[in-house]
């Protein structure tokens, strides 16, 4: 953040899983805002993120870009049910990934790299609420309303 701040950024956006915390990721995020804006100096906005759980659970956001690649992910019509619609942030993504695996074990840094090279970010966003929330903080236009309601690709 230092670095960030000393070469003019006006905006620190913080983006972290927040897995197994039971607070509301509202809360928690404004509570590391709070923390954080002391060390940023007053010309620079904090922002900071939960998602919701694991990275995982925006990858399985977009089942197309899993079902694209039939031979490394076996997308079923049931594990689509448990994501669509807007379902994503509720499931175990990383159990999930886990599942759909086909040959050897999930690899979260090489199978995510997979599943990124064919993400649709505005379809995995009609998914998951904490996805829609980010693009909301990136200020993208399509979420500069807000994020309850997912944006049709």
């Amino acid at each position: 953040m230092a670095i960030a701040v000393a070469q003019g950024a006006d905006l620190v956006i913080v983006l972290l899983d927040r897995e197994q915390q039971s607070d509301l990721p509202g809360k928690l995020a404004a509570d590391v805002e709070t923390a954080l804006a002391t060390h940023c100096g007053a010309g620079t906005r904090v922002r900071v993120v939960y998602k919701d759980r694991l990275f995982e659970n925006w990858l399985v956001a977009d089942m197309d870009s899993l079902s694209a690649q039939p031979k490394r992910f076996a997308v079923t019509a049931a594990r689509r049910r448990k994501v669509e619609p807007n379902k994503a942030d509720a499931v175990d993504g990383l159990l999930l990934m886990k599942e759909m695996a086909i040959g050897k074990d999930y690899d979260k840094v090489a199978d995510a790299e997979r599943v990124c090279r064919k993400l649709d970010v505005r379809r995995a966003a009609m998914h998951s609420r904490s996805l829609r929330h980010f693009l909301h903080v990136l200020e993208v236009s399509a979420y500069a309303a807000g994020c309850k309601r997912a944006v049709a690709p």
